[in-house]
């Protein structure tokens, strides 16, 4: 029906909104790329970005030892250093509503 459909719609617009104009989340996107930068600064110059997919990466990510990923690297330095970015996925809150729209149900130019 229509209002169901504009109700997934509002959903997931909710949910992008939340994610676009989240400053803790901008933030620990920055520490990414500048741990990345530095990683990679004595082969590459400096990166201004990086592809979503590389996010997958990080937990597979491991110091010389193994003992430590990049992912609990990250987290001890927010921990540590910027506190004010713990619980930044509180920021989303409507994107458990979001993820239950099934795309491929109401995008009009979905071929299925």
């Amino acid at each position: 029906t229509l209002a169901r459909l504009s109700h997934q719609v509002s959903a997931v617009n909710e949910a992008s909104k939340s994610v676009t104009q989240s400053n803790r989340l901008r933030k620990v996107l920055e520490i990414i790329l500048a741990l990345g930068n530095y990683m990679n600064s004595e082969r590459k110059g400096l990166a201004t970005g990086f592809r979503i997919q590389s996010l997958s990466k990080i937990a597979e990510t491991h110091s010389g030892d193994y003992k430590v990923t990049l992912l609990h690297y990250i987290v001890k330095t927010i921990h540590t250093t910027m506190p004010e970015l713990i619980g930044f996925t509180l920021d989303f809150q409507h994107l458990e509503q979001a993820q239950k729209v099934a795309s491929r149900s109401w995008w009009p130019m979905s071929r299925r």
